[in-house]
C-alpha cells in the first residue's frame, strides 16, 4: 500500500472522530473540512461554529528506517492540526467555552484515544485565542498533533 493512503486513512479516521462527537464541540452542523483558511472566510459563509483538519498543515512530515534482521520498517511521524473556530459577539463571555471545547476535542486523540487508524499519537499542543472581525469575535482552539505510523 502506498504510504499516502495510510496518511490520508489517518485523516479521515480523525476527521471521522471529530465528526461523531461534535455535540461535546460545540454541536455544529457544517462538516469538519479538511481544509486551511483564515477563519473570517467560514465566518462570512455562515459555517462557524466549525472544524477543519489539517494534515501536515505547512510542517514537516520526516519518515526513519529501523533494520532489525530481515525486517526493515519504516517509521513516518507526521502532524495533524485541528482548528476550531467559534463565532461569538464579545471576547469575555466566551472564552471558558471554547477551551471546554478545545479540551473536549483533545481528549479524542489521548489516552485509550490515542490511536488513529493505524498511526498513534505520540505528542503535541493545544492553545487558545480570538480574531476581532468587523463586529464579531471568533474564537479558536488549534491542536497539534505529532502522528507516527509504522508502514
Amino acid at each position: 500500500m502506498a504510504t499516502y493512503t495510510y496518511i490520508n486513512a489517518v485523516v479521515s479516521a480523525a476527521t471521522n472522530r471529530i465528526y461523531t462527537n461534535r455535540g461535546s464541540l460545540g454541536s455544529f452542523t457544517t462538516v469538519v473540512g479538511e481544509k486551511d483558511e483564515h477563519p473570517a472566510v467560514p465566518a462570512e459563509r455562515g459555517e462557524l461554529p466549525k472544524i477543519n483538519v489539517i494534515p501536515i498543515g505547512g510542517e514537516t512530515a520526516r519518515f526513519t528506517h529501523n533494520i532489525s534482521g530481515s525486517n526493515i520498517d519504516l517509521f513516518h511521524e507526521f502532524p495533524i492540526i485541528v482548528i476550531g473556530y467559534y463565532r461569538n459577539q464579545d471576547i469575555d463571555s466566551y472564552l471558558g467555552t471554547v477551551r471546554q471545547y478545545g479540551y473536549n476535542c483533545l481528549d479524542l486523540f489521548t489516552g485509550t484515544n490515542r490511536v488513529v487508524g493505524q498511526a498513534v499519537v505520540t505528542d503535541g499542543d493545544i492553545e487558545f485565542g480570538y480574531w476581532e472581525v468587523v463586529d464579531q469575535v471568533i474564537h479558536f482552539f488549534i491542536i497539534r498533533l505529532n502522528m507516527e505510523i509504522i508502514i
